[in-house]
């Protein structure tokens, strides 16, 4: 139906793979193996759920919609707290409207509502007619929202 995007470059060295960007890792056979790892940076990612409910809020709102209409959401497994916070800011339940695999698959990167709406249509909790959003977030920082329908 629609989607919404929030981008905030704040973040540029959150995660670097390789740690010494891959132009030096082409062109320079003395980097060491420490250089050529990915790196993560520890990161406080509660600012998460305030935002996914703006951008999902925004997005309902343009179709007349609130979180109660939506059937199903499926959303990135990075931080299971941060997705059940946002199930709690939008007043609805985790457990009924949330399809979470993390613990299933592990974190599967931006990819992750999608295994997680696979899993659903493999439990056969799909009906024609349900309203879903698709949540992810990304490196940098970006979140995506997308309102589907089936």
């Amino acid at each position: 139906i629609d989607s919404g995007y929030f981008t905030d470059s704040g973040f540029p060295d959150m995660v670097l793979s390789p740690v010494c960007g891959m132009s030096k890792l082409r062109l320079d056979d003395s980097v060491d193996a420490y250089e050529r790892k990915l790196y993560q940076k520890p990161l406080d990612v509660s600012f998460f759920s305030t935002n996914w409910v703006k951008l999902i809020t925004k997005l309902l709102e343009r179709h007349g919609c609130c979180p109660g209409d939506v059937d199903y959401y499926f959303f990135s497994q990075y931080a299971k707290t941060q997705v059940q916070q946002t199930a709690e800011m939008l007043g609805v339940s985790f457990d009924e409207r949330f399809v979470y695999i993390g613990d299933i698959y592990g974190y599967t990167g931006t990819t992750s509502p999608v295994v997680a709406y696979h899993e659903a249509v493999v439990k056969g909790i799909l009906k024609p007619g349900q309203k879903y959003i698709f949540c992810s977030v990304g490196c940098g920082y970006q979140m995506t929202a997308v309102l589907y329908q089936s």
